[in-house]
């Protein structure tokens, strides 16, 4: 029986300028992503799933080949919180583009 809320399985696909950010939580949660650049610009994303084990954000504007933090913060009824983070790199724009 899970009665700690964790967050688990965080993948990060990062493009050029956005990034899809995907994880999984022991229990069903709320939950958001934070992502945030080397220059303290931030940006909020909540997941739309609501009260899920799975959750996954898309997070644009990003500036190419910049690096990145992320922090995922679930809420379960108030009662448990959990938060993970980490870091990534967005992608190298193409030549050309």
């Amino acid at each position: 029986d899970v009665t700690e809320l964790d967050v688990v399985n965080v993948r990060v696909y990062p493009n050029v300028e956005s990034a899809i950010i995907e994880w999984e939580l022991s229990l069903p949660a709320d939950a958001q992503a934070t992502v945030t650049s080397a220059a303290g610009k931030g940006v909020t994303v909540r997941s739309s799933t609501g009260e899920s084990i799975r959750h996954t954000v898309e997070v644009r504007g990003l500036t190419p080949d910049e690096p990145y933090t992320y922090l995922i913060e679930a809420n379960f009824r108030g009662r448990a919180a959990a938060r993970e983070t980490g870091v990534f790199r967005s992608l190298v724009m193409p030549p050309g583009r």
